[in-house]
């Protein structure tokens, strides 16, 4: 693997340290990461962020440990079948509060491991830009009618995002959770229905869709420029030029 030395003044490399904290990887991962993305890499593989420290306050034991004793008091009354859940039973909690008390760091594991590592600004906004971008796509394919041939309807038609790929199944997880709220991008709450495996693609989408943004993000503002017609939608031949992007890759503007 190569080196690359880069010289950057002293208060950027500290914002850049600031961010990597917040994210929980090193300095040099970031970069690489931020890196990654001017090439459309979407292996994605840096191994996944840890998200439990290696060390807590008092303050912060303390209070988590007072958390756990007094969940240990509520499920005493609970049923059975209610214990199942995600609370536990009391000798749960009560463990649970006898190891932050005592600092057990090998035991914040238990503590912290449904939490999952940020998925930052710019990640969130592009599961939007996707959504946004396929809501136009949606009801253009269904105006144009026929004049689509069957695969290029396919490319242009939200698949979700593979479960087998650990940045994607984030993107999945928060695509779910803003269709589920039934405000919003609600022309694609079948791709997340049970008969569509909740949005798993089964296959790595992302750079896909990737793709297709390139090319719809330009043509889609030379249309809200243009009047005379519909905005909302495009033609034929303007979905035929996006599909494109999608069935021949190599073939993007600026390759």
């Amino acid at each position: 693997m190569a080196t690359i030395t880069l010289r950057i003044d002293d208060s950027i490399r500290d914002r850049l340290q600031e961010v990597a904290d917040a994210r929980g990887v090193s300095l040099s991962d970031l970069i690489r990461s931020a890196i990654d993305g001017l090439f459309d890499r979407d292996d994605r593989d840096v191994l996944r962020p840890a998200v439990v420290p290696e060390s807590m306050s008092v303050i912060d034991r303390r209070q988590l440990a007072l958390l756990h004793r007094i969940l240990a008091r509520l499920v005493e009354d609970r049923s059975d079948d209610e214990r199942l859940g995600h609370d536990g039973d009391t000798a749960y909690q009560l463990d649970r509060a006898e190891a932050l008390e005592a600092g057990w760091a090998r035991e914040y594991d238990m503590e912290f491991y449904a939490v999952e590592p940020e998925l930052s600004r710019r990640d969130c906004g592009l599961v939007m830009d996707i959504f946004d971008m396929f809501r136009v796509l949606k009801y253009s394919v269904e105006a144009v009618g026929g004049q689509l041939d069957d695969d290029e309807a396919r490319w242009l038609t939200f698949r979700g995002y593979d479960l087998n790929d650990d940045f994607e199944c984030r993107l999945l997880g928060y695509a779910r959770w803003i269709v589920s709220d039934g405000e919003r991008w609600q022309e694609q709450a079948e791709a997340f229905s049970d008969r569509n495996d909740r949005g798993n693609s089964h296959s790595p989408m992302l750079g896909m869709y990737k793709r297709l943004l390139e090319a719809y993000e330009p043509i889609w503002r030379g249309v809200a420029r243009r009047g005379g017609r519909d905005r909302s939608l495009l033609t034929a031949d303007e979905l035929k030029q996006i599909a494109a992007a999608a069935i021949h890759p190599h073939n993007r503007k600026g390759r």
